[in-house]
């Protein structure tokens, strides 16, 4: 007979709780959460007839690579939809790890999908790359900040030249100011260093996937963005049409509809953020691109422009009508 089985984790130990099939508590307990420790729970409280729920966070796939082999299933769910789902004023560990109990035994529980290894590979690399991108620009911000407060300016119109990080190098300082520049320039080389690296290894990959070379050969997409949008929709062949692939990565209008009245709002910005800012990055490049996708875009841009300018007039022109007049002019 399957038991269902809700793990809370947390990165120094996992929260259990076992139900049978009525949803009677057959036991609760706490485990470490390493990998000797996960095998011995699951040698000793897990049975192969056993469905395993666990909510997806930082350590959640090394944990399942650990427990499938051990269990039936194991499902990993929506932090976000099982909250909204099972929210309650007493909230501890053991009351979440028996929710995600009850929710799987009830099959009420808000499925994620499992990415394959390559999958998991190519997302860890996308980003290890996003993130030395994220420091590299919070390194220059600090360094255009010191210039700022000094009132330098550059010589040239671009400060991250040869010939701009030369002047940075010998521009004359205080002695502190200096100390501090020095600093934020040899952090900065090590990030482009680790950049270069991680480009390196994401071509290297780009070729060998005719899947990258085939989205390559769309304007303002390279080998990054390519395999950063592959890494997040991982089987493309899991959705419907593109449509729903927009709305995985949450590039759709948010909609709040209550009878006859229905208002479209701001993307739902739903998935992964770091491949909306790819896309962001691409949708700049083509708005400048010669070719029909860049003639397209500006055509859009422009239609929503003039749609924009179209509705403030209209509305300056209603609030015009209505607005009452309490000052009158007169000559006597």
């Amino acid at each position: 007979m399957s038991r269902y089985v809700g793990l809370d984790i947390h990165k120094q130990f996992i929260e259990a709780c076992i139900l049978d099939a009525a949803g009677r508590v057959v036991w609760r307990g706490r485990a470490g959460c390493s990998h000797d420790e996960l095998e011995r729970f699951a040698c000793t409280k897990l049975k192969k007839t056993d469905r395993v729920a666990l909510e997806a966070t930082t350590n959640t796939w090394s944990v399942v690579a650990i427990l499938r082999p051990h269990v039936a299933a194991v499902v990993v769910s929506n932090p976000l939809k099982t909250r909204a789902i099972a929210e309650a004023k007493i909230k501890t560990d053991k009351v979440d790890a028996e929710v995600l109990a009850q929710l799987l035994r009830c099959d009420y529980l808000p499925e994620v999908w499992h990415p394959d290894e390559q999958t998991q590979r190519w997302r860890s690399l996308v980003t290890h790359r996003t993130t030395l991108m994220t420091q590299r620009a919070r390194i220059k911000n600090h360094i255009q900040s010191l210039l700022g407060r000094l009132l330098l300016h550059p010589p040239g119109k671009c400060l991250w030249t040869k010939a701009g990080l030369d002047w940075l190098r010998e521009v004359a300082l205080p002695a502190h100011e200096r100390l501090v520049l020095d600093s934020e320039l040899r952090q900065l080389e090590a990030i482009e260093n680790e950049v270069t690296r991680a480009d390196r290894e994401l071509a290297g990959i780009a070729q060998q996937e005719p899947r990258v070379r085939l989205l390559m050969t769309l304007p303002g997409v390279n080998y990054v963005v390519a395999l950063g949008l592959l890494a997040a929709l991982g089987d493309v062949s899991r959705f419907r049409d593109g449509d729903h692939a927009a709305a995985y990565l949450g590039l759709v209008p948010s909609t709040r509809q209550s009878g006859r009245h229905c208002y479209h709002g701001s993307i739902t910005k739903a998935g992964r953020s770091q491949t909306r800012w790819l896309l962001t990055q691409s949708a700049q490049h083509v708005a400048r691109h010669p070719g029909p996708l860049g003639a397209f875009f500006r055509r859009l841009v422009k239609l929503m422009n003039d749609n924009y300018t179209s509705r403030r007039v209209a509305s300056s022109q209603n609030v015009t009508k209505r607005r009452p007049h309490f000052f009158h002019t007169s000559n006597g």
